[in-house]
């Protein structure tokens, strides 16, 4: 594969012979295309890479491993180094050819997927509305298994967008204690809830996609599983609270029949905390 940088048509590129400042030889950003193959996974070749687990790249035409270690580019060495020099090494092989994918932080104005920890769905619509007795009338939302219908990945894809009321903007990064919205990618609706009508199938709170706006719009990120970490990551579980009845996002292996395409029911939950409260961005 090739790795590129988000510096427009550059890629990560080795030529040998080239030396690099400190040692080894010398790695760069550069329009040409590299292959390199990624070796040694951690946990064994042919499982998935992903956040945490360690791995070696070798650049495929001249066999050399990429590598750094605690050299750093300043000149001067008695400070604290904000760069270390990376290269390329045909040496000895040793732990400084080891990198891991680093976390993966989400801000607002992306579309990311959203999964229900416990069952393993996705957070979905669909133009389906509610139409039971008692119901909003509003499209459905429900929670999906992956690779069961055409649509679905467009039909899971949610963009997350800061509260008209909030300060932050696209592109900057979500934090524990933020007013999100999550508007649905494929209709352009979002993620509502609202007092006083009940869930189809436990009769907990709806939650619906809605088309016009208000703060039954807004949900509160929190519980996020992250250590010290504050800032909302790929794979680190959350909870959303919606703002106006403090109840919070909640799915469960209870089959919606209300013309729900055989998908798990989503809702609104106030009882005690609950393992089923729990999401995560996916992607």
């Amino acid at each position: 594969f090739r790795i590129g940088h988000n510096t427009p048509r550059h890629f990560l590129h080795f030529e040998s012979g080239v030396p690099s400042p400190k040692s080894n030889q010398q790695v760069s950003c550069h329009p040409s295309r590299d292959d390199w193959r990624l070796t040694d996974l951690e946990g064994g070749n042919g499982r998935n890479v992903t956040v945490g687990k360690r791995f070696k790249l070798v650049h495929l035409a001249t066999k050399y491993r990429l590598h750094s270690r605690s050299i750093a580019l300043e000149e001067d060495q008695d400070q604290k180094a904000d760069e270390l020099e990376v290269t390329c090494s045909s040496g000895s092989e040793s732990h400084n050819d080891y990198f891991t994918v680093a976390m993966q932080y989400v801000s607002y104005g992306q579309s990311v997927r959203i999964e229900h920890v416990q069952t393993g769905c996705n957070l979905h619509s669909h133009t389906l509305c509610y139409t039971g007795e008692g119901s909003s009338k509003q499209q459905q939302v429900t929670g999906r298994k992956p690779g069961k219908e055409s649509m679905a990945n467009q039909s899971d894809f949610w963009m997350i967008t800061p509260a008209p009321e909030s300060k932050k903007r696209a592109g900057e990064l979500i934090t524990v204690g933020d007013i999100v919205r999550l508007e649905h990618d494929m209709t352009g609706n979002f993620l509502h809830s609202h007092k006083g009508i009940q869930s189809p199938v436990t009769h907990q709170q709806e939650v619906t996609c809605y088309w016009r706006r208000d703060s039954n719009d807004n949900w509160k990120l929190t519980d996020l599983e992250s250590g010290s970490c504050q800032t909302l990551a790929v794979a680190k579980k959350f909870k959303l609270e919606h703002v106006e009845t403090s109840s919070r996002l909640h799915s469960h292996n209870k089959v919606l029949e209300d013309g729900g395409r055989g998908h798990n029911e989503v809702t609104c939950f106030n009882g005690e905390d609950d393992e089923n409260d729990f999401f995560r961005v996916l992607s």
